[in-house]
């Protein structure tokens, strides 16, 4: 399992939320070609916002975020736990 960093960008504590590198991430990605491309882009429930996702899915890039339960989250879960389908 290779991790890969490819570029690191200092700024201030405030500014370390995903709308602040959201900008930087996507440039770099673009930047690549498509075999040179990650094959996800990774992060926490930060990042899986829709203005991430649609960015990175107007790119075609594949993403993976954690899911922020709350409350109405895991009534979701708890509900469709033993049914065996996939929500989109």
């Amino acid at each position: 399992n290779l991790r890969l960093v490819l570029e690191v960008e200092v700024q201030a504590g405030d500014q370390s939320q995903s709308a602040h590198s959201l900008p930087g991430l996507i440039s770099i990605i673009k930047r690549l070609s498509s075999t040179e491309r990650p094959t996800f882009v990774r992060g926490d429930c930060d990042w899986g916002s829709d203005r991430v996702m649609s960015e990175l899915e107007e790119i075609n890039q594949d993403y993976l975020f954690k899911l922020k339960k709350s409350k109405n989250v895991k009534t979701l879960i708890n509900k469709h736990h033993c049914l065996g389908s996939v929500l989109n």
